[in-house]
């Protein structure tokens, strides 16, 4: 979905998962064809605006919201750090 810029679709399967219980949403941009830094940025700053999916592992008493918007990092090692 992704890779062909299907990013709504992408997000139809994550507010499934959270409607069916999911704690955990595991997100994979491991693909040689796409800019996986980029596409994880854009994935997780529409899921972070969408508020239906953004309460992933509320639960239990967790209260802090778990997805927070991501930028660029300045360089490839500083995503690692």
């Amino acid at each position: 979905m992704v890779l062909e810029g299907k990013f709504d679709e992408a997000l139809v399967v994550a507010r499934q998962q959270v409607e069916n219980g999911a704690q955990i949403i595991d997100i994979n941009m491991d693909e040689g064809l796409l800019d996986g830094v980029a596409a994880m940025i854009k994935f997780v700053n529409l899921i972070a605006s969408e508020p239906d999916i953004a309460k992933v592992g509320r639960g239990h008493g967790m209260n802090a919201p778990r997805c927070w918007p991501l930028t660029p990092p300045q360089s490839p090692l500083s995503a690692i750090v």
